[in-house]
């Protein structure tokens, strides 16, 4: 009895300094440290949607009266595209038919080495909705592509006008290091139960 009660003294004591460890991790600050980080990348990146629609808006004023059924017009549509890029500051600018590619224009600073593509779902969204905003897999928040289509009342055929707008590298790697450190604290959170 005399020799198990040094060590059960020093597994009480060790059990409470762990304890107390294990709690520190969970300090209520870094909790509420991560979960303002968080909200503040969520907003930033419904902020930058939000802003690319708006864009897309203004765009599709200036593209809606083009007739691309006629040759002509659809002929001079790229340097228009152009010029509606250069005006609105915008990264990535497209014309759809319905689903049908027609033409795009990318600005080279971007650092996008290939059109984006919308995919076919996001473009019937936005046939069905007048409008749709996602961003692309493969391009890791960096890029955010919003949809309008350039008629009041869309057909499967109408006219769909496709805006980018590419977020600045470290802005994006900043905004997803704070999205996964919340999750990863979120995960630390649940196994914490186990810990102690």
């Amino acid at each position: 009895g005399l020799a198990l009660l040094p060590v059960v003294l020093l597994f009480v004591v060790a059990s409470d300094l762990l304890q107390g460890s294990v709690n520190s991790w969970f300090d209520a600050d870094l909790e509420e440290v991560l979960v303002q980080g968080n909200a503040v990348a969520q907003s930033m990146s419904e902020f930058a949607e939000h802003a690319t629609l708006r864009d897309a808006a203004l765009a599709k004023n200036a593209v809606e009266q083009f007739d691309l059924q006629r040759i002509i017009e659809r002929n001079q549509l790229g340097s228009r595209l152009q010029r509606i890029m250069n005006d609105l500051d915008l990264d990535f600018l497209a014309v759809y038919e319905g689903t049908e590619f027609v033409h795009a224009v990318l600005r080279p600073e971007t650092g996008l080495t290939e059109l984006p593509e919308p995919g076919s779902n996001l473009l019937l969204e936005a046939l069905a909705e007048g409008r749709a905003s996602r961003t692309p897999p493969g391009y890791d928040g960096e890029l955010i592509l919003a949809l309008v289509a350039t008629e009041e009342s869309p057909s499967p055929t109408s006219p769909v006008l496709v805006v980018g707008t590419v977020l600045e590298p470290e802005v994006a790697a900043q905004r997803k290091r704070l999205v996964e450190k919340f999750q990863g604290h979120q995960q630390i959170k649940v196994q914490k139960s186990e810990l102690l």
